[in-house]
C-alpha cells in the first residue's frame, strides 16, 4: 500500500532550525495521528528540559544543535532514531508500535532501493540534503564556508513521489518530483515503514 496523501500533515511549519525532528514528527503523525508539535514536547520531556508549551520547538532546536555538535561524528537522524527506539516518553513509545526505521548514511547509494520501498510499501522517507554556503569572512579576509542542511519527508502516493517540506508555508510545502536522484547534494536518510 502506498502512502495516503490525506494523512500527511500540511499545517505544521517550522519556526526555527527544527527540520530533523519536524520531519520525523510528520512521519509519526502520519502513522499515529499524534500532533507534530507533541514530539517537540516529548523531546524536551525525554531530556528533562524545562520549557513553556509555546517554546518546545525553540527549546528543542537549541538543545539538539548542542547535542549534535558535541562530537565530530554526531548525526541528527541518529539522535532522533535513538529516541524512536529507546525513549520511554509516550509519544515515541507509541510511534515505535506503528513503524520501523532504517538508517542510510549515504542515501544516494540506495536511491533505487528507497524508491522501490516507497513504491511497494507504506513507507515515508526522511532525507537530508545540504550545500556549502559562504558564512562570512575570517580575520584574514578569506571566506568561511559552512554546510547548511535541511531534512524533508518524501513519500509515494498513486505512483508519484511527493516532498513534504516543514520549512515552507502551507501553500508550497507539498510538491512532486520524478526521481530521488533529482535532488542535489543529498546526505543521509531514514526510511520509516508501517509495521
Amino acid at each position: 500500500m502506498l502512502a495516503d496523501l490525506t494523512l500527511i500533515d500540511r499545517d505544521f511549519q517550522q519556526t526555527t532550525d527544527s527540520c530533523v525532528l519536524a520531519s520525523y514528527a510528520i512521519v509519526a503523525n502520519y502513522f499515529t495521528q499524534i500532533p507534530v508539535s507533541e514530539f517537540f514536547a516529548a523531546y524536551c520531556r525525554h531530556f528533562s528540559i524545562v520549557s513553556h508549551a509555546c517554546d518546545y520547538e525553540k527549546t528543542y532546536a537549541s538543545h539538539f544543535s548542542n547535542e549534535i555538535n558535541k562530537y565530530p561524528n554526531s548525526n541528527g537522524y541518529k539522535l532522533i532514531l535513538f529516541l524512536h527506539n529507546n525513549s520511554s516518553d509516550n509519544a515515541f513509545a507509541e510511534a515505535r508500535r506503528f513503524f520501523t526505521a532504517k538508517f542510510y548514511l549515504n542515501a544516494a547509494y540506495a536511491f533505487c532501493e528507497l524508491e522501490e520501498r516507497l513504491e511497494c510499501s507504506e513507507s515515508l522517507l526522511n532525507l537530508t540534503y545540504g550545500r556549502m554556503v559562504q558564512a562570512g569572512t575570517l580575520f584574514n579576509n578569506s571566506t568561511r564556508n559552512q554546510l547548511v542542511c535541511h531534512s524533508v519527508t518524501i513519500f509515494n502516493c498513486d505512483g508519484s513521489l511527493f516532498i513534504r517540506d516543514s520549512g515552507r508555508g502551507v501553500a508550497t510545502n507539498l510538491y512532486s518530483i520524478d526521481f530521488l536522484h533529482q535532488l542535489a547534494e543529498t546526505r543521509d536518510a531514514v526510511l520509516y515503514t508501517k509495521i
